[in-house]
């Protein structure tokens, strides 16, 4: 742009704005400010509290996600320490695993408020892998106890069953698809921990 152009410009601005020079300064600036404080409630202000009611409902899920987490880590923890050697420890043993069924029951229960589908059915596809070794749990126990101890019925449940390796691949899978759909993360296996669990335990 040559000077000319440029001076012709700045005479035209001045031409169109030049009812301003006859606004008092001060009057000028509050027009200003209340357009500005205008703009702002109208545009900026509902988009901003559009963001903030995503970003709540981002947490509480991932809240949710997490308490469900911990659940599943509770009740594999039931099971790892579930060491019945009489019959009054296989009450105390069906009374613990039953609690913790109830505290996973329930967290499944809030995430349905907030996870989405995909998470959602890997949630119920898990926690029905977990129902099934807790009944599985519950009718042995049960039959303990009617039956009276037997030393080696446990490791014998155990053994045959193989319920550990069913909940940590339930588990796995679950904590996987919600590691993707919520943090956008890699898989990870959860097996080694377990066997460190397992050899700290010996």
């Amino acid at each position: 742009m040559t000077g000319s152009n440029a001076i012709t410009v700045c005479e035209n601005v001045c031409r169109d704005f030049n009812f301003l020079s006859h606004i008092p300064s001060g009057v000028l600036a509050s027009v200003l400010a209340s357009a500005t404080a205008l703009y702002i409630g109208l545009r900026v202000y509902p988009r901003q509290k559009e963001e903030d009611r995503k970003l709540q409902i981002r947490l509480e899920r991932r809240t949710d996600l997490k308490k469900f987490v911990v659940e599943l880590g509770r009740f594999k923890s039931t099971i790892d320490r579930l060491r019945p050697n009489s019959a009054d420890t296989y009450i105390q043993t069906l009374a613990d695993l039953t609690t913790r069924w109830d505290a996973l029951e329930d967290a499944l229960l809030a995430l349905t408020v907030s996870s989405n589908t995909e998470v959602l059915e890997a949630g119920y596809a898990c926690q029905e892998t977990h129902r099934q070794v807790y009944e599985l749990l519950q009718r042995h126990l049960e039959r303990g106890i009617q039956s009276g101890f037997q030393n080696n019925l446990w490791q014998t449940i155990r053994d045959n069953e193989a319920f550990d390796q069913k909940v940590v691949s339930a588990q796995t899978e679950f904590i996987n698809i919600a590691r993707q759909q919520e943090y956008g993360l890699s898989a990870v296996s959860l097996a080694p921990a377990r066997k460190m669990r397992k050899a700290e335990e010996k």
